[in-house]
């Protein structure tokens, strides 16, 4: 008889630790959504992409989240300073963060784009690439 096989997505507490992260060490509003008439500069969360990695007896995740920061037309040194930001807390400060059930193994930053978007102010991602593994059961 064979065990069954669990994987635990830590979807929601990745983006929790992460927007704690954001919201508590810079200085510009970070939502987890927003609808189109929201004022920049601000952060938001955008696409994860979960990848099952090891062995089928482990629970270990490669992640990569987009972190998107928008700013006002012209206003590149605001879009600089969040990208900036948003790199640092998350490639130097991750040992911190709190993931229920996982640890974060490792962070590192993966790209950072930028792009004027159609809304005539300039648009930023980040693109952080997450290790994480399931704590160890307390016996």
């Amino acid at each position: 008889m064979s065990a069954a096989i669990v994987k635990r997505v830590p979807l929601i507490s990745l983006r929790q630790a992460v927007f704690s992260k954001l919201k508590i060490g810079q200085n510009h509003a970070v939502y987890g959504g927003v609808d189109n008439d929201t004022p920049a500069p601000y952060i938001v969360l955008g696409q994860a992409v979960f990848k099952p990695d090891g062995a089928k007896s482990m629970n270990l995740w490669s992640i990569t989240l987009d972190v998107d920061c928008y700013v006002d037309h012209n206003d590149l040194a605001t879009l600089n300073e969040m990208l900036d930001d948003v790199s640092t807390l998350l490639s130097v400060g991750y040992p911190q963060m709190v993931v229920a059930d996982f640890q974060i193994i490792k962070c590192e930053i993966d790209t950072i784009q930028t792009f004027p978007d159609g809304a005539g102010g300039h648009h930023g991602v980040v693109v952080a690439l997450f290790s994480l593994g399931a704590k160890p059961k307390e016996v």
